[in-house]
């Protein structure tokens, strides 16, 4: 009898601590004043899958988990996932080397190219658009049935997100270079200069809604 009891607890041992690993692997910590579910949080917590995350109005937010790291500017609304966030407004800045996938609703995505070198990249709503930055390495815009590499340095925008149509224009140089140095989640970033790019005065609009520093 006392055989079966400690076979009994043992295995509940082992439930439970299997439960609270899958979560963790699904989590990530955040930091800063967000609204979850509805609910405002401490201005630390842990964000899991399928959690709605609000900002605050005035300042920004920062999730972290093992080999990314994502800052959130004021006033965004994102849906976590499973190595991925669903971007509903605002705007994000990220840091990864997990390939951590932007989507946007309700049709495109927003990931790198490389599944093993760190990667940055901005994306940021812009009415019923939205502007995406390859900051370092190229990332891949994919929807309506087709899909765009967007070069390091260059930004792209898509339009009409919503309506799921391929309008997805793309420009070739950055006003916003910058360098990064970075090992297994640690990341230190460095500015280096500002060069306004001689393109289209759309180009230098687009590019005034993308952020000037780095996660």
């Amino acid at each position: 009898m006392a055989k079966r009891v400690q076979v009994v607890l043992v295995l509940l041992v082992l439930c439970v601590g299997t439960s609270a690993s899958a979560q963790v692997e699904g989590s990530m910590r955040a930091t800063g004043h967000l609204i979850v579910n509805g609910t405002p949080s401490r201005f630390t917590t842990t964000i899991f899958v399928n959690d709605t995350v609000d900002t605050d109005t005035q300042t920004s937010a920062s999730l972290a988990s093992r080999g990314n790291r994502v800052v959130f500017t004021p006033n965004s609304r994102f849906l976590a996932q499973q190595n991925a966030f669903r971007l509903d407004s605002g705007g994000t800045k990220v840091a990864t080397y997990t390939q951590l996938t932007t989507h946007l609703p309700d049709c495109f995505s927003v990931a790198p190219v490389s599944n093993y070198l760190m990667t940055l990249y901005e994306v940021n709503w812009s009415g019923t658009s939205a502007l995406v930055y390859a900051r370092s390495q190229d990332i891949k815009i994919t929807g309506a049935g087709r899909e765009w590499i967007v070069k390091e340095g260059q930004t792209a925008r898509i339009d009409e997100v919503r309506l799921c149509k391929p309008l997805v224009y793309v420009w070739p140089q950055s006003s916003f270079p910058g360098f990064v140095v970075g090992e297994r989640g640690a990341f230190i970033f460095a500015l280096v200069g500002t060069v306004a790019p001689p393109i289209i005065a759309l180009d230098l609009w687009d590019k005034r809604n993308m952020s000037p520093d780095h996660p």
